[in-house]
């Protein structure tokens, strides 16, 4: 910054004119680095800056090039971008090209001129993302000359904005409030420090002279002052001290005012404009504990119509596990099979013959058919909550209906491990007409067939015989319907009683319109029902198209009873297949808790010609983002399912190195990110540098968890690789400045792509995890090899220092962001050499500053963490960014991210022992996540009470059930904590938290915790984990009322061992089984 001063002042110098005065134009190159791009000199900023005009300077007019010889190119990366939210496209300095301006050249003696004109497509084919957008200025990071013939004489380039100079004076003040007082100095970014005098002040203190600018709104223009001398160094945005007449970072005791007001600590002191306690984290510390009942009370319950997805309605998948066939039912029983969706493959394709993406089978019921396709059109739950037997429910014209719906194989074996993986499916659909009244009457179904085609039946087989483009070559079965007797005919569809809606959604926040995308033939089954008569209609849908005799055979030869209690069998065996259960007195996690592991296991799909087992995030739409497959594999080992976790994490370490991810990387082949088999089976979706550092943990813990040393030995070369990569890599940025100083990202990985957003940067979130992946990785190895252990644990510590100077000196250079109480603090960014927010929710909320609390660069307890919490909560997870939550709403509607369970804001408050903070982060997640009737999340909420992505988002909800397991029972170095983070409420008299057979990294642990409040004790009994024991248990046992322990029992003998006021007991870890109980005031 001390250079960034210099460089501005020579500037002046070789222009020869004076230092700018108020109300001049700002000249922008100052504030960039100078560059030679291929001969041609220009100007690359840390942000893209908006240019109106250039002036290029020249020694002498004889040297001035004629007309088309000299002439402006900037950097066209993604400006002016496709309008997407948090996926809106930023400029970056590695994707794009040199695009000429279109200007007006002037010249005047050795000065040329010039004025840049409209924007067209001609010069950017950008232009065309935002119509009538035909600005005279040019958004870009780079600007630079390009002359043709002899570049003598050239002197130096001037760029100007919109923006203005003007001079404030600034008091800056430390030691407030007790504070220590600090030796502070002053730089600024887009201006200068003219000059820094001592004031007589309480505390004593200086008073800044700055040139600053007036810019447009949004501007990267905005002059930041950063302060250097306290225990951390941030950044002040001028614009805040004069908008709200003082700054004041709280927790260094640092004030600046604005000194043309007369604004110093004393008065500010006195002003009222503190407002202690009325931070979030304060207000939620006074406030009540969040319950989960409270939670789904005033959360917005998620509407089943309407999604920001594919699919806009609320359906769940059916399928089977290994098999790639997964069909769609909806909240109202309809059904369908989308090609995309489904990611069917080269050869499943061949055999989806019906035009477009999806096939819709909808059942209407009535005279006039009525589809149901409204929120309350029916309801709909699943066997057990977990078992894939979906049962829906309405009504119609006094007929009562219901439909069982379940998919299993048509004639392969209902066991997984047999199963290649591409055997044909079907789905099972039976529809039970219930007559409850005491007079005779008909019940008439409609099951329409979409996309339009001729449709015939021939006996029980509904098979469509040709279609808009002409006959089929032979019949192409849709379903079999089997009637007990009735009438079965072919009609046209009438029009329904309500508009039929398109179902496909937009995965974006905008909903685009389609076409209609229903009609088409229907058959129609017409019954007569006596008073209280049931009768039955049983229909099987293949997923594929069947076109032979034999195969059609096979659907007609399957009956719904004997393979529902088949299919049902296997379910059971694999829901309960053992591993950790547990019990907590909220039922609602209890059921979701079991339902998951179902979700999981039917999204799974097999590779044929590898026999690999895919574990996607999504049993519709998504293949395999290895980091949300990660998130399942730490799930599974957690339950204890450690040979199902192996299953999942195999593809991406026998594939390592299969497809590269996007970005600056010298070597690809040690990256864990691929899962390309083939061209034509690549399983691998979009580019997450986050990946391989995700991975990479993963494989460590699931070493941790099993101790499995014959697995690690096997597995070792590809984890070192994958170790030795990061390493490398990051050898790159290994770069200095002149001056001596490391560059921003020094030591950092090189440029990449962060997540769904695809520009490259230096993103702290990717070394954050890289960092975790190393340090785990470490840690594990160590355990065959203690030297090469030893030596990964050094790099380790090595990269997270250098992430921590990054990380620092980006938040040196970024404003301090206001809270709610009145005080500032500051922030770290989401990426280097950025002064302030990103753009969007991705980059700023899922993977902001808090990626490197949860991965380990910073500690819980440190005051950046402290600073990260309070402007998540106070800041990004109550602003547009999030859910523009108001602050009446504050308690039970905030805390929440747009995609809620990639944010672990729980574990942090968690490890800090925040319990009322943890609780509402934790209930608030899950009641803005979950649809009630079927037991599942949404992937996330672009606004309350509407979801959007795939169904099911299994990432999601296993990351959800993680920190419901680190409530229970959780790791932290050597020692293990059991119930720290349960709600007080959990106690409450006759209540019980029961957990057996967790698996940890320590061995098995189990342990029951049943409430005799009443009667002033609590009753606790543990079995510890005895494979390789922790070097600390410790268990918390919080009162419902807050009471303190006043002695406690263990195995009928007094137990000193406890903290009454952190509300501990240290339990012994020699001991297997072990019998508390806790006594109270």
């Amino acid at each position: 910054m001390r250079l960034l001063v210099c460089v501005l002042l020579t500037s002046f110098q070789l222009l020869a004119t004076e230092a700018p005065r108020p109300g001049d134009e700002v000249d922008l190159a100052p504030f960039g680095h100078a560059r030679i791009w291929d001969g041609n000199p220009g100007v690359e900023w840390d942000e893209p800056r908006e240019i109106w005009r250039v002036d290029v300077n020249f020694t002498d007019a004889q040297h001035v090039p004629a007309e088309g010889a000299l002439s402006v190119e900037y950097w066209v990366s993604s400006w002016p971008p496709v309008p997407s939210g948090g996926w809106t496209k930023t400029d970056t300095p590695w994707q794009g090209e040199w695009r000429k301006v279109a200007a007006h050249r002037e010249v005047s003696g050795t000065r040329v001129v010039f004025h840049f004109q409209t924007l067209s497509a001609a010069e950017n084919p950008n232009a065309k993302n935002t119509p009538g957008f035909t600005p005279s200025f040019r958004k870009t990071l780079k600007i630079r000359l390009r002359v043709s013939g002899d570049s003598a004489g050239y002197s130096s380039l001037v760029a100007y904005g919109n923006s203005r100079w003007s001079i404030r004076e600034i008091n800056v003040q430390s030691g407030c409030e007790g504070k220590p007082a600090a030796q502070l100095t002053a730089t600024a970014y887009n201006g200068v420090i003219l000059s820094t005098t001592p004031v007589e002040m309480n505390p004593a203190g200086l008073r800044l002279r700055v040139l600053y600018t007036e810019h447009d709104p949004g501007s990267d223009d905005r002059t930041i002052i950063t302060i250097r001398g306290a225990e951390y160094a941030f950044g002040v945005n001028v614009d805040d001290v004069i908008e709200r007449r003082a700054v004041y970072v709280k927790s260094l005791g640092i004030f600046l005012g604005d000194a043309t007001l007369r604004e110093e600590w004393t008065a500010f002191q006195a002003s009222g404009t503190m407002r202690p306690g009325e931070d979030i984290i304060s207000r939620t510390s006074r406030h009540a504990e969040q319950s989960l009942n409270n939670a789904i009370g005033e959360i917005p319950r998620l509407s089943l119509t309407g999604r920001s997805s594919r699919h806009s309605l609320r359906y769940i998948p059916l399928g089977f596990p290994a098999s790639r066939e997964k069909y769609g039912l909806d909240f109202n029983g309809n059904v369908f099979i989308s090609k995309h969706s489904s990611k069917a493959m080269k050869e499943d394709l061949a055999s989806m013959q019906w035009s477009g993406d999806e096939i819709y089978f909808r059942i209407g019921t009535g005279e006039v058919p009525d589809f149901r396709e409204r929120p309350l059109g029916a309801s709909q739950e699943i066997l057990d909550d977990a078992l894939p037997l979906v049962t829906t429910d309405w009504s119609n014209q006094g007929i009562e209906y219901q439909e069982e719906a379940y998919a299993t194989m048509l004639s392969a074996p209902l066991d997984d491990v047999r199963l290649r993986g591409d055997e044909p499916s079907i789905l099972m659909l039976r529809l039970r007409a219930h007559n409850p009244g005491p007079n005779s009457s008909r019940a008439a179904v409609w099951f329409q067939v979409s996309p339009s085609e001729h449709l015939e039946l021939r006996g029980q087989m509904l098979v469509g015989v040709g279609d808009s483009p002409g006959a089929n070559r032979e019949p192409r079965l849709r379903a079999v319907l089997e009637s007990e007797p009735a009438t079965l005919q072919v009609r046209d569809s009438p029009a329904s009683v309500e508009p039929s809606i398109d179902v496909r959604g937009s995965e974006v926040e905008e909903q685009k319109p389609h076409a209609n995308a229903n009609g088409g033939g229907a058959v129609v089954w017409t019954v007569p029902l006596a008073a209280h008569e049931a009768k039955v209609l049983d229909i099987k849908i293949p997923f594929r198209t069947m076109v032979s005799a034999a195969d059609q055979g096979r659907v007609e030869q399957i009956h719904f009873d004997t393979r529902l209690d088949e299919t049902l069998a296997y379910w059971k065996k694999r829901v309960n297949s053992g591993g950790m259960s547990l019990h907590t007195p909220d039922e609602t996690l209890n059921s979701f808790y079991q339902s998951v592991l179902q979700h999981i296991l039917v999204s799974e799909e097999r590779d044929v010609k590898t026999g690999l087992t895919m574990c996607p995030c999504g049993t519709y739409d998504y293949n395999m983002f290895a980091n949300e497959t990660d998130v399942q594999v730490r799930l599974l080992d957690m339950r204890g399912l450690h040979e199902e976790a192996w299953k999942c994490l195999r593809p991406l370490v026998e594939l390592q190195g299969s497809k590269p991810f996007p970005g600056r990387f010298k070597d690809t082949s040690a990256e864990f990110h691929g899962v390309k088999v083939d061209a034509d089976h690549d399983y691998t979706h979009s580019g997450y540098n986050l990946n391989h550092g995700w991975t990479l943990w993963t494989l460590a813990e699931h070493y941790l968890f099993t101790r499995d040393d014959s697995w690690l030995r096997g597995i070792m070369p590809r984890m070192t690789r994958a170790a030795n990569w990061i390493i490398d890599e990051r050898h790159v940025t290994m770069q200095r400045e002149p001056d001596g100083t490391g560059v921003p990202e020094y030591g950092l990985l090189p440029a990449g792509e962060l997540e769904d957003n695809e520009d490259w940067e230096y993103w702290f979130a990717v070394n954050g995890y890289a960092y975790r992946g190393l340090r785990a990785a470490a840690e594990a190895i160590s355990a065959l090899d203690s030297r090469e252990g030893e030596r990964l644990k050094q790099e380790a510590v090595t990269y997270r220092d250098d992430i921590r100077h990054a990380a620092l000196h980006a938040m040196a250079i970024a404003p301090v962001v206001p809270l709610r109480d009145g005080t500032f603090v500051p922030t770290i960014p989401s990426r280097t050499s950025l002064h302030g927010r990103d753009l969007g929710w991705i980059r700023n909320v899922l993977y902001g500053a808090h990626a490197l609390v949860d991965c380990g660069v910073f500690d819980a307890d440190e005051l950046v963490t402290t600073w990260t919490l309070e402007d998540y909560e106070d800041n990004l997870l109550m602003a547009p960014d999030s859910l523009s939550v108001p602050d009446r709403d504050w308690f039970s509607r905030g805390g929440v991210a747009l995609q809620p369970n990639l944010v672990n804001l729980y574990v942090s408050y968690l490890e800090r022992d925040q319990l009322p903070q943890e609780l509402r982060s934790l209930f608030n997640d899950f009641a803005v996540s979950y649809y009630p009737d079927v037991n599942a999340f949404t992937e996330w909420v672009p606004t309350l009470g509407i979801g959007g992505g795939p169904f099911y988002k299994t990432s999601d909800e296993a990351a959800f059930l993680t920190w419901l397991r680190l409530a229970l029972v959780r790791e932290s170095g050597d020692r293990l904590y059991l119930d720290s983070g349960a709600p007080r409420e959990w106690l409450l008299t006759g209540r019980t938290i029961d957990v057996e057979r967790a698996a940890t990294f320590f061995g098995q642990a189990s342990f029951r915790i049943q409430s005799h409040v009443d009667r002033g004790f609590v009753e606790a009994t543990i079995s510890t984990p005895q494979r390789n024991p922790p070097r600390d248990i410790v268990m918390l046992i919080r009162h419902p009322q807050g009471r303190r322990i006043t002695r406690v029992e263990l195995n009928g003998s007094a137990w000193s061992n406890f903290d009454s006021e952190r509300e501990t007991i240290s339990i012994p870890v020699d001991q297997s089984k072990v019998a508390l109980r806790v006594f109270y005031r």
